[in-house]
């Protein structure tokens, strides 16, 4: 019996250190997942930046003033101021048969800046230019101030007819009483010849501006 447990024994450990000596198996580790290839995005071209353009420089619109309608000029070399009411139309008639302009202007000068003197005539201009001559033949000037009848006359009268118009200038010497009372008019009516036609409010202020430039 006790040598069968020593066999026994014997056979035990001789087995032992070869069990001992044998390698453990490992363990295999899990395998990683393979994670997909990440798509990589073409770079983004950057463009160069655009030049700055300097402002345009925005000039403001020229205001083309009004003509005035009574210009005051002074001669320093003369020491002579001249005082003149610009051509106001008075009489337009488009049609081609008998289409006419009529235009009024007044003229006066005094000596220096200032007027000292009252003035003694003043001049009365009317400039007609029309398809043919409209006052050759009658060019008398009689003006209704508020109903008031002022007669100036015959005038000067002077025409010229040319292929294709006509025109006329007829010069008038207007006394300064005469004037006054067409100036302070609320009314003013007027022929010359044969036309008549009445002055409008811009008109009528214009002759008071023109006569309050040529009084001391």
């Amino acid at each position: 019996m006790k040598n069968i447990l020593a066999i026994t024994l014997l056979t035990f450990l001789l087995l032992v250190p070869s069990f001992a000596q044998t390698p453990s198996r490992k363990v295999a580790e899990p395998k990683k997942k393979v994670e997909p290839a990440k798509i990589v995005e073409p770079k983004k071209v950057v463009e160069p930046a655009k030049a700055i353009e300097p402002a345009k420089v925005v000039e403001p619109e020229k205001v083309v003033e009004p003509k005035k309608a009574v210009e005051v000029k002074y001669d320093k070399f003369k020491d002579t101021t001249s005082v003149t009411l610009t051509l106001q139309l008075i009489k337009k008639v488009a049609l081609l048969s008998t289409g006419e302009d009529l235009s009024l202007s007044l003229v006066s000068s005094f000596d220096g800046k200032k007027p000292t003197l009252m003035p003694d005539d003043i001049n009365g201009f009317f400039l007609s230019v029309s398809k043919k001559k409209q006052y050759s033949n009658s060019h008398s000037w009689i003006v209704l101030a508020d109903d008031e009848r002022i007669r100036l006359g015959d005038g000067v009268y002077k025409g010229e007819e040319g292929a294709v118009r006509a025109a006329e200038v007829i010069i008038y010497s207007i006394s300064l009483a005469n004037l006054k009372k067409i100036a302070s008019a609320k009314k003013v009516e007027t022929q010359i010849g044969n036309a008549e036609f009445t002055l409008t409010e811009p008109q009528l202020q214009s002759l008071k501006d023109f006569y309050k430039q040529i009084i001391p």
